[in-house]
């Protein structure tokens, strides 16, 4: 199991009179948040992709030491992806877990960390179901009609939906599902055209 910890810091700057403070936090500053933290994650065939975003604005209370009314605010959104070929295993391999774990932090040049928000860990995955035959269309939307996975192999996601195809819909198809914690299916699969048959997991 591979694990990363990412965090999104929302720097305060302190501008024009403040800046000869710049270094002395504890100055006395108050500075309340009104920020919200929130996590993405999603994925192709290979790749899962997780960001944490931080966003929203802070009040200032300032001090003769520290006049922080002139204070912005800019904010980094890290995105980090893990590609499990590097851990020698395919990439659905249902062993290979990657443990996540977001922290939205803001940080101020005055007053230091005032707002901090973590997330509950979880383990990430991809899993995979191949479909085919019999197809039919609604126009440009394509439908397989049962699953298509090599002898021995078991799909864990199994639900399906309508995907457009131009100019025809291919025989078989490969949805690469994200999986949280082993057991949750996060929709859409990643869909991709199929000429035969494979390992579902």
């Amino acid at each position: 199991m591979r694990s990363s910890m990412i965090r999104a810091i929302g720097l305060s700057l302190c501008l024009a009179g403040c800046l000869r403070f710049g270094g002395a936090q504890g100055c006395g500053i108050q500075m309340v948040p009104h920020y919200s933290a929130y996590s993405t994650v999603s994925n192709d065939d290979t790749h899962i992709y997780t960001a944490v975003v931080t966003d929203g604005s802070a009040t200032c209370n300032p001090t003769p030491s520290c006049p922080c009314n002139t204070a912005t605010h800019t904010r980094q959104r890290p995105t980090i992806f893990w590609d499990p070929r590097e851990a020698g295993a395919p990439a659905t391999s249902p062993d290979i877990n990657f443990a996540f774990n977001g922290i939205g932090e803001v940080n101020c040049s005055l007053a230091g960390i005032f707002f901090s928000q973590s997330f509950v860990s979880e383990l990430l995955s991809i899993h995979q179901a191949y479909w085919g035959p019999p197809v039919t269309s609604q126009g440009d939307t394509c439908f397989w009609g049962s699953l298509a996975c090599n002898a021995g192999t078991t799909a864990l996601c199994t639900s399906g939906t309508g995907i457009t195809f131009v100019p025809s819909c291919p025989r078989y198809v490969k949805a690469s599902w994200l999986v949280i914690n082993g057991t949750t299916c996060v929709p859409p699969a990643f869909i991709q055209a199929e000429t035969v048959p494979g390992n579902c997991n």
